[in-house]
């Protein structure tokens, strides 16, 4: 716009400039630009779907990290139920078809026997949250299982299997045995399921769905698979190396109460041998209340006596019978069934029956009461675990349930059996010793007596003997 004399004037200015791509006749290029433009679409489209593949596998790394942090994280098998569950959360939210099921197979050759840890949503509840558990399957027990062994023992990498009819009321069944959360799970109708399947060196990974699955979901599979086959071998790895630190620990134990056994020179320092049985069993960390040695004193097994250790304070020994009190009779039951290992639990108003009966037995009172005084109550639950040797068993007392620690109990009892043998051998050696002292100082009186010419020289008999 311009001022002219006293008003406005719009100017306008026009130009054109013919296009180049026009051919003779046209005024525009209209079949090129349309051509253009579908290339630019075309570039457009392809550029999309580069974004949505990088967006996509960028995704998949991600679930596949969330995977692998679990998994490195394991400090123990339990863990892997949270291993599941994050598989089958990340393979839900990438869109597996219609994904029921994330489940982890470890195969224990040497036993015979298959670890699962699985994670499936509750869809019997509101919210359909995720659950965890774990089974122990023999697989040779199914049809199912048996199919999961074939592919396990074959060369192939992956299988799915197709369960229908009897052989999925089968495997269910059998599983809602092995696993509460499996119970009553579909009602009364079982629907048809297939078991997708990869392979690792321990095992495998699988995933339940009503049917086939995509490729894509095939290398998800896979790839969370190869992820977490790795970490799994560092676990392996860990544990080994934590189980043989663990050994080199028992291992010293043991030495410890032996080389205790070994340096004995008398009898009597038997007690000094429980005590470091006691000590060395806490070292291990067993949750021990008392600890001790306890030998039959008839063939019969009718009474035993015990040298035990409380919170390591060694008591005197007492003698109770075998007939009367119910945890006295399981010392003896156990032995008598020929076990070499027996477990017994009381708690509540029996244990405390127990600990009165224990007061009726000479010195039991005292030693209770010291154990009071010195800041440790009685339980109030305890457990006994009877480890036996030929002439009696280790007796360790614990606040609660440790199965873990059996095959270590067993071990400390045959060490001390050699311990209590070596006694047994010292006690012999010993009254033997000492009865040759009786026979030379009886033979030194019969000499004298015999060397006697007057009736005087009885005086010098009678020297001989004081």
């Amino acid at each position: 716009m311009k001022e002219f004399n006293d008003s406005w004037k719009i100017i306008h200015q026009h130009s054109s400039f013919p296009d180049a791509r026009a051919d003779e006749g046209e005024n525009l290029a209209i079949e090129k630009i349309e051509a253009e433009n579908q290339q630019l679409r075309e570039a457009v489209k392809r550029r999309t779907i580069e974004l949505e593949h990088k967006n996509r596998e960028l995704a998949i790394e991600a679930a596949m990290e969330k995977v692998r942090a679990r998994s490195l994280a394991m400090q123990k098998p339990e863990e892997l139920a949270e291993v599941s569950k994050v598989l089958r959360n990340e393979m839900g939210a990438l869109g597996v078809e219609e994904l029921e099921t994330s489940s982890i197979y470890i195969i224990d050759d040497t036993k015979g026997i298959t670890e699962c840890w699985y994670a499936i949503k509750d869809v019997r509840g509101k919210n359909k949250k995720l659950v965890t558990d774990h089974m122990t399957l023999p697989l040779d027990e199914t049809w199912v299982g048996r199919e999961m062994q074939k592919f396990y023992r074959s060369k192939e990498t992956r299988t799915s299997i197709l369960m229908r009819g009897k052989n999925r009321k089968e495997w269910i069944n059998y599983c809602a045995e092995k696993s509460s959360v499996l119970q009553g799970y579909y009602g009364g109708e079982i629907p048809e399921r297939t078991y997708h399947l990869v392979k690792f060196s321990n095992g495998f990974m699988g995933a339940a769905s009503p049917g086939e699955i995509s490729q894509e979901s095939w290398d998800l599979l896979q790839r969370a698979t190869a992820v977490f086959s790795f970490a799994y071998k560092r676990f392996s790895d860990l544990q080994k190396s934590e189980a043989q630190a663990r050994e080199a620990k028992i291992q010293l134990a043991l030495e410890r109460v032996r080389a205790r056994t070994m340096a004995m020179q008398h009898s009597n320092e038997l007690p000094d041998a429980a005590t470091i049985l006691f000590q060395q069993v806490q070292s291990l960390g067993m949750p021990a209340w008392s600890a001790g040695y306890c030998t039959w004193d008839d063939d019969k097994k009718s009474s035993v006596t015990l040298w035990m250790s409380s919170e390591g304070v060694l008591q005197p020994p007492f003698t109770a019978p075998t007939t009367k009190d119910e945890l006295f009779i399981e010392m003896r039951k156990g032995q008598e069934q020929g076990n070499s290992f027996h477990v017994a639990e009381m708690g509540g108003k029996k244990l405390v029956k127990h600990y009165q009966y224990m007061r009726t037995l000479p010195v039991v009172g005292k030693i209770l009461d010291s154990i009071i005084e010195a800041g440790h109550p009685l339980p109030t639950f305890q457990i006994m675990h009877h480890a036996y040797f030929s002439k009696g068993f280790l007796l360790f007392i614990t606040y609660e349930p440790v199965p873990d620690a059996h095959d270590l109990f067993k071990r400390f009892g045959k060490v001390f059996d050699q311990t209590y043998t070596r006694f047994l051998d010292l006690k012999k050696a010993e009254a033997q010793g000492r009865e040759a002292q009786i026979e030379l100082a009886l033979e030194r009186v019969r000499a004298r007596t015999m060397a006697m010419q007057q009736s005087d020289e009885l005086r010098e008999v009678v020297m001989t003997i004081y």
